[in-house]
């Protein structure tokens, strides 16, 4: 069995979700429930929708966004 670790915790803002972007297979899913178990090459942002989520990664500098899309 795998060893769990407290890494964080984050508060939920009301009316947002929890998104996931894999890096290594590039897709985005929602996450569901209170215990989130972290994964390894993934990143976790609070977002109003999907678009926003997007958004927020191509500021950080994790996404490069060009006119044809992603």
């Amino acid at each position: 069995m795998a060893e769990l670790k407290h890494i964080g915790r984050i508060r939920k803002r009301p009316g947002q979700k929890i998104f996931c972007l894999n890096l290594k297979t590039g897709e985005i899913t929602t996450v569901d429930g209170k215990k989130i178990t972290i994964e390894s090459n993934c990143v976790y942002r609070q977002a109003l929708n999907k678009k926003n989520f997007i958004r927020k990664l191509v500021n950080e500098g994790l996404l490069k966004y060009t006119h044809e899309g992603l």
